[in-house]
């Protein structure tokens, strides 16, 4: 949950050091109040709504800060309940009753407690006998990752060679539409479209390790991402990166709306830009995705239904052109494996397999009228999302199905429209647009 905070709107607060309530009346003096990190809420009447402060957007384009819905419990007698594997982080207990009950494996994290007693209640690893607190509770180590059996079980087939579980989902702070995202040493790197920039997650912990953004950014009157157009701001000015591949010590970002690729070093420092729009040597037109491989940049430039090679300084190697439809609006999706180019586009499910001379050497059918949208190979198994169809689908290279997973939904293990994936070490990273998330699988061999 998201909500976009405008003092033109919220005029009167009532703040102290850890909470602030937000009330439609005027202001004459708001010039001190900024949004606190910890019981962020509304009060309407008796009812409130409990919100944290958890990111601020700060692009030119795109100026939000972005609060998430929390656990609020208000005036309530909670009695014999039991909170188990339960994200309780930043809840809000508020003139309250916790009577005779037990939460544990479950993240509290910052829990505020305000006039509420606790009695005869076990709080992870604290028994409370009884007592009235107005505090918060800081126990961020007691929290247990939840780990999910079977992803789907409904929908598994026992004859695959591959299965399949759902081990994160890195859904704490919103993941904004992300298009693509690649590894490189122990870490995971995110193209954050709709939040304009990249996030850096340690592979390990998948905690971010930091963030960077394109100085290149066009001042717009008002977007707040996908929800409303602006005629004034349109894509191709919003600074959106959609693709990201690493290169002798570069990171590339293909920004695929305004039809150029970004690079950086290693620091998130920007060091050069190359293409623009056009159908000539080195010019592209929707380069959403980039793939790097044997010291050469392979760009799918989607308009002009090609793919493009670069060196690392982005000069112009070569080029040639993907047998696909005539159809519009295709966007194609690419990864080199073992000095073969494997092609998937959105409009079907081929899979095109190409030398390094762009030479065709195989095409694979895999279904009718399924378009595809990302695809990453590791340890001669490709994994391809399907966006239409809300699957991941794990193929061997000769196109027999190992397994496939996913349907619609928003819980976990569930899909709106995958796009990027990558692969690392046995795991499947996949892009959950619509559920602003990434969630992570592991694969094993039956």
């Amino acid at each position: 949950f998201t909500f976009t905070v405008n003092d033109n709107e919220y005029s009167d607060h009532v703040c102290n050091e850890t909470q602030c309530r937000f009330v439609k009346i005027p202001c004459e003096d708001c010039s001190n109040i900024s949004p606190a990190e910890l019981g962020i809420y509304i009060k309407n009447n008796q009812i409130g709504m409990s919100l944290r402060f958890i990111d601020k957007i700060n692009d030119q384009s795109d100026r939000r800060d972005i609060y998430k819905q929390v656990v609020g419990f208000y005036s309530s007698n909670i009695d014999k309940s039991i909170f188990k594997n339960t994200d309780l982080s930043h809840a809000i207990f508020v003139d309250s009753n916790l009577f005779n009950s037990v939460i544990e494996s479950s993240n509290t994290f910052n829990i505020l407690f305000t006039d509420t007693t606790i009695k005869n209640t076990k709080i992870n690893d604290e028994y409370y006998i009884e007592e009235i607190k107005n505090e918060i509770m800081n126990q961020d180590n007691n929290w247990k990752q939840m780990i999910y059996d079977k992803v789907n079980k409904k929908t598994q087939i026992n004859d695959y060679k591959i299965d399949v579980n759902l081990i994160h989902v890195m859904d704490d702070i919103p993941i904004n539409w992300s298009m693509g995202m690649t590894t490189f040493e122990q870490s995971l790197y995110v193209a954050d479209t709709d939040n304009h920039r990249i996030n850096v997650y340690d592979l390990d912990t998948l905690k971010k390790k930091f963030e960077f953004t394109s100085p290149i950014s066009n001042y717009c009157e008002s977007t707040h991402t996908w929800s409303q157009s602006n005629p004034d701001c349109p894509n191709t000015m919003r600074n959106l990166p959609t693709s990201i591949a690493i290169l002798n010590e570069k990171i590339f970002v293909s920004y695929g709306f305004q039809d150029e690729i970004q690079v950086f070093d290693l620091n998130g420092n920007f060091l050069s830009k190359f293409g623009s729009s056009g159908n000539q040597k080195g010019e592209f037109s929707k380069p959403m995705q980039i793939s790097a491989s044997n010291d050469l940049l392979y760009i799918a430039d989607s308009g002009n239904k090609r793919i493009q090679v670069v060196d690392s300084e982005g000069q112009f190697i070569k080029e040639f052109v993907i047998q696909i439809s005539n159809e519009s609006d295709i966007t194609i999706d690419l990864d080199v494996f073992k000095n073969k180019i494997y092609v998937i586009n959105s409009k079907n499910s081929d899979v095109l397999i190409y030398d390094l001379n762009g030479n065709l050497i195989k095409k694979n059918t895999h279904e009718q009228n399924t378009g595809n949208s990302s695809i990453d190979i590791e340890n001669e198994l490709m994994v391809v999302s399907n966006s239409n169809k809300n699957t991941i689908t794990i193929f061997d290279l000769d196109g027999k199905i190992m397994s496939k997973f996913g349907s619609h939904g928003e819980h976990y293990g569930e899909f709106k429209s995958p796009r990027g994936i990558t692969v690392n070490d046995g795991k499947i990273y996949v892009s959950d647009p619509y559920n602003y998330r990434i969630q992570v699988f592991s694969m094993e061999l039956k």
